[in-house]
């Protein structure tokens, strides 16, 4: 699911602070190196490679460069899986003797990062620098290739089955994704009590995250059209598996709405997280802006919490509004247009 606050890639002062912190231990002694996971800009210096989306590079499942690199830097992910494939990745691109830094909080689990990469390097680690409660710390790694043999995304997938009103769909996950290898309790709440579409439509699920939302609903109207939109690369790789037998017109790798496009519905399960911040800037967005992509007589479908106190804006944007269901923890909503 997105993940970013309020789909305009603002970042948490956590996340820049973090990177503030790791490139003035590091800045003097990098030369040529590729940064991995960061969301800021600070490293623009430098060959990045991250999986979400960001406006200042471009994203991908896998790294696109074809060299290996003496240096590489890693903010620590908050998913341990997304860690531990981005650790196949740095062995891939490493160099001879490469030094390999990783920076992040002590609540994100840097302490237990550090054993883990001298472990797998079986090299021993170093503490760079310490400030904020955000470690750095190095080990090397002496690679015996020459040549990259990047990793296979196949080789850390997970394949589960998840149960919507006692339909299964099997499914496809890879490292990071939201509600790792299981359904959600809001999403679940969004499905079993769907809302009313009539029988054909074009449909944008934002926020897709595996594909499940489009996949069930679709199995009730499968008339219906979609776009699939995340700011994640890997959720929308595992998307385009998970929802091959409907009917996707694009997999849209953005932050916000689409530009220019409307959509007869909009359905979503936002996210109210960026790391380990609450916000509401994502639902504020999709309340706001989703009137000017919808088509005369649409509708935008969330799941919000229910304590979230959004009636006013809602009556500001749309002309109606109404609870489908409600269970005090959450509520699923359909406002027209």
């Amino acid at each position: 699911m997105l993940i970013e606050r309020n789909m305009a890639s603002k970042l948490t002062d956590r996340e820049q602070l973090a990177d503030q912190i790791c490139l003035s231990l590091l800045q003097e002694n990098l030369t040529d190196a590729l940064v991995i996971g960061s969301r800021s800009d600070l490293f623009a210096a430098y060959d990045q490679w991250h999986t979400f989306y960001k406006t200042s590079s471009p994203a991908s499942p896998l790294p696109t460069q074809t060299k290996k690199y003496h240096s590489i830097i890693v903010r620590l992910p908050k998913s341990h899986k997304l860690f531990d494939f981005f650790l196949h990745v740095v062995r891939a691109y490493a160099d001879h003797d490469a030094a390999i830094f990783v920076y992040g909080y002590n609540d994100e689990g840097i302490k237990g990062a550090q054993k883990k990469c001298a472990d797998f390097f079986g090299m021993p680690s170093e503490i760079i620098g310490y400030k904020k409660r955000c470690r750095v710390f190095s080990v090397s790694y002496k690679s015996k290739k020459s040549h990259i043999t990047a990793p296979k995304l196949n080789n850390f997938s997970e394949n589960v089955d998840l149960i919507v009103d006692n339909s299964s769909y099997p499914t496809v996950y890879y490292p990071g994704m939201f509600a790792q290898s299981q359904l959600d309790k809001g999403t679940n709440f969004l499905l079993t009590h769907p809302p009313v579409f009539s029988e054909s439509g074009h449909i944008l699920d934002y926020g897709c995250g595996s594909g499940i939302i489009a996949r069930h609903t679709n199995s009730i109207n499968p008339s219906l059209t979609w776009d699939l939109l995340d700011i994640d690369t890997l959720s929308l790789e595992a998307a385009r598996i998970n929802c091959s037998d409907i009917s996707v017109d694009n997999f849209i790798l953005d932050h916000q709405l689409p530009v220019g496009k409307k959509y007869n519905h909009i359905i979503s399960n936002p996210p109210m997280h960026t790391e380990k911040e609450e916000h509401t800037d994502v639902i504020n967005h999709l309340i706001s802006e989703s009137p000017t992509h919808l088509h005369a007589g649409g509708s935008l479908i969330m799941v919000v919490q229910s304590r979230l106190k959004i009636d006013k804006l809602l009556e500001k944007n749309f002309s109606s509004t109404k609870t489908i269901a409600d269970n005090n923890n959450f509520k699923s909503i359909q406002a027209y247009k």
